[in-house]
């Protein structure tokens, strides 16, 4: 007889034939395997999705002046030792600035190197990987320089964090903000924050 603690169960009727036939489907290797980003416009495909991802090139976002944040994403981003450049952001009155807007899924083993961040007028939530973060954002190294005059809850790495930071590391050069920036605004709940570093430069 042949059982299994998934979701097919077998009695002694069942043929090998039979159990090729419901296990195969379920192995089919292209229903698991990860979208992988070369492009900018791979990296613009996260909108609304919750596929997963990996980065299969270094990104360079020097062509986009304005980086419009990824919104709705809810599923996985995996760097995987690649690295997203030139991440540069202008907005005026705008709430949830970063890459993303308001992260709800995973982004993991990634760098964001040279990211410019600059937000004006009355709102805020800013941060280089997310304005918010609803989900996990593990072994993520950002670098960059944010200028926000007035806005509220600005961090290296997300403004606002309502989920998980993991083993995080965030180098911050030049980044201003009127409203005195302190270790709570960088790390913003920060008891939700695990094993990072922030590095002033």
């Amino acid at each position: 007889s042949f059982s299994s603690k998934g979701s097919i169960y077998c009695s002694k009727k069942t043929t090998a034939e039979d159990v090729a036939k419901e296990i195969i489907p379920m192995l089919d290797k292209t229903k698991f395997a990860a979208n992988k980003i070369m492009t900018v416009d791979d990296l613009k495909s996260l909108n609304d999705s919750s596929d997963s991802y990996v980065l299969g090139a270094d990104i360079d976002l020097s062509t986009e002046d304005n980086w419009q944040p990824i919104e709705g994403f809810t599923g996985i981003l995996n760097g995987g030792g690649y690295k997203i450049t030139n991440l540069t952001i202008s907005a005026a009155n705008e709430e949830n600035v970063g890459l993303f807007k308001t992260l709800e899924g995973t982004v993991r083993n990634l760098t964001i190197e040279n990211a410019s961040i600059t937000a004006r007028g009355n709102a805020g939530k800013v941060g280089i990987v997310a304005g918010t973060n609803k989900g996990t954002i593990k072994n993520v190294i950002v670098e960059g320089s944010i200028n926000t005059p007035y806005y509220d809850n600005v961090g290296g790495i997300a403004g606002i964090n309502n989920n998980k930071i993991i083993d995080c590391k965030n180098y911050a050069i030049n980044c201003k903000n009127n409203t005195n920036i302190t270790i709570n605004t960088i790390f913003k709940d920060w008891r939700s924050w695990y094993n990072c570093t922030i590095i002033f430069r």
